[in-house]
């Protein structure tokens, strides 16, 4: 009987779980050897990094105790809440019940920290696998990072030598982002990242053999339905699991020899309906993300790391890095992409309309950057520019006007789309994200351009050329250009 498997995470001795082994030996190596660092495991929405924890316990054996903790059973947790939750998670699971109400009264870093240097050796190394980090509330997830890096530099100390024992791991996507991309994120030093790859058209084959086990399919089929899947999803495995599930459903239905025109059949039924395809969609409602996705569908586009746009898209699942270059993961992203660029006036500017073209104004709302911590901050925070753009000519009509803006060297564009029905007035709030590597070299106030672009979007052509000084003073000029 075929056993596609897309809902929750594989069992550890799954033969469904297909590949990742390159990832496995890497954090295997580093739970077991000395402490040198800690772990973080980075993989999008439904790419298996639950599954890969269970297999990581299997594979740890007898020379490494391990726990795996769950935030998913105490979502939205303050810090004492947290720091509880995983004190007695870590008794039990480690087999010392005279422990517990030691570890039900702990409620912050420091009593943590007391119960692992208080722990009985148990002979080896003890991997705590901290799974769901999303489930945190941001403020929450950074408290944990800053007392985990904390226990990491203690471990140095006198009489605090017993915290070297315990490697911590925590996995997780997009969320990361602020643990381990930013200037001051806690992580950054302290922990190896390790990224769940797609499988391979290989794997993918291996995948979809195991997966219509006990069915009467030819092998020759098997290989050519998998080609279509991986054309479609590039080796994403809930994606190959979901499509692979789908064709089960079909020859069941139809009693009738498969065909790999049916991978475009069940595609087409996740694009109208899956929870993931939704979730991509929902990922993408910042107009910025959708124009540096479209940017990479587009054009080679280098894929730079320290990119927050990027990044987050990355992060998200949305792009991948291939050979150095930014694309879409799998051509079903792809489409996604694509249709939501359309929406939004992306992808394709609107004909100019017969009627008035929009007024549009541009103002500067503060003068300073505070470059140290502008990252952390979103244009409902701390708006920078604001676009005031007038349709309320006698002849105007529906425009749709699409707006970027960016500090010349230092920021990526910060994009907003916004709808003016003819007769109204709109406006829009911009802020640049500031790139990591030009800030870190700033010690004083420099010279730069903002500059601020409405492309040819429903008979709208305006850019303005600001130029100001960053972190601090800006000139208050302003020149079309």
């Amino acid at each position: 009987m075929a056993h596609f498997h897309f809902r929750g995470p594989l069992p550890a001795d799954s033969k469904l779980f297909v590949g990742r082994q390159e990832q496995i030996q890497q954090v295997r190596a580093l739970c077991l050897g000395p402490l040198r660092s800690y772990v973080t495991l980075v993989g999008a929405r439904q790419m298996g990094k639950t599954s890969f924890l269970h297999r990581l316990q299997k594979e740890l054996g007898p020379r490494g105790l391990s726990v795996l903790v769950n935030l998913q059973m105490i979502p939205g947790a303050a810090p004492s809440d947290l720091f509880q939750f995983v004190s007695t998670e870590v008794v039990k699971q480690l087999g010392f019940p005279a422990l517990l109400p030691f570890a039900d009264g702990i409620s912050s870093g420091s009593g943590f920290e007391r119960l692992l240097c208080e722990l009985p050796y148990a002979g080896c190394n003890v991997a705590i696998l901290v799974d769901e980090i999303g489930a945190l509330p941001q403020n929450t997830a950074i408290y944990m990072a800053n007392v985990l890096r904390a226990i990491f530099s203690n471990r140095l100390l006198t009489g605090f030598e017993a915290l070297g024992r315990f490697v911590f791991l925590l996995a997780g996507g997009s969320e990361l982002q602020n643990l381990t991309m930013t200037m001051v994120s806690p992580f950054s030093n302290i922990a190896t990242k390790i990224y769940l790859p797609d499988l391979t058209l290989g794997e993918t084959k291996q995948l979809m053999a195991y997966g219509f086990a006990g069915m009467r399919i030819e092998v020759g089929l098997v290989h050519e339905l998998a080609e279509a899947t991986y054309q479609q999803t590039h080796g994403h495995p809930y994606l190959t699991q979901r499509i692979g599930a789908y064709l089960v459903e079909f020859l069941a239905q139809e009693n009738d020899t498969a065909d790999p025109s049916w991978v475009i059949r069940a595609r087409d039924l996740m694009m109208s309906s899956d929870e993931n395809i939704r979730h991509v969609r929902s990922a993408l409602e910042d107009p910025a993300l959708i124009d540096a996705a479209f940017q990479a569908l587009q054009r080679p586009t280098p894929f730079r790391y320290f990119d927050l746009r990027q990044e987050k898209l990355h992060l998200l699942g949305i792009i991948r890095d291939e050979t150095g270059l930014a694309v879409p993961r799998n051509a079903m992203y792809a489409q996604v992409i694509r249709q939501l660029a359309e929406q939004v006036g992306v992808a394709q500017a609107e004909a100019p309309s017969q009627g008035a073209a929009p007024k549009v104004s541009v103002k500067l709302l503060t003068s300073v950057v505070p470059t140290a911590f502008c990252h952390n901050l979103s244009a409902k925070d701390f708006p920078l520019v604001e676009i005031r753009i007038d349709n309320c000519a006698e002849a105007s009509k529906f425009a749709q006007v699409y707006a970027q803006a960016s500090i010349e060297g230092f920021s990526d564009a910060a994009v907003s789309s916004v709808t003016v029905p003819a007769g109204e007035c709109s406006k829009v709030t911009l802020l640049p994200v500031l790139q990591q590597g030009p800030c870190m070299t700033l010690n004083e106030i420099r010279p730069a351009t903002l500059r601020v672009t409405i492309p040819s979007s429903a008979a709208v052509t305006n850019c303005y050329c600001m130029t100001r000084h960053i972190p601090s003073s800006f000139m208050p000029t302003t020149q079309p250009c």
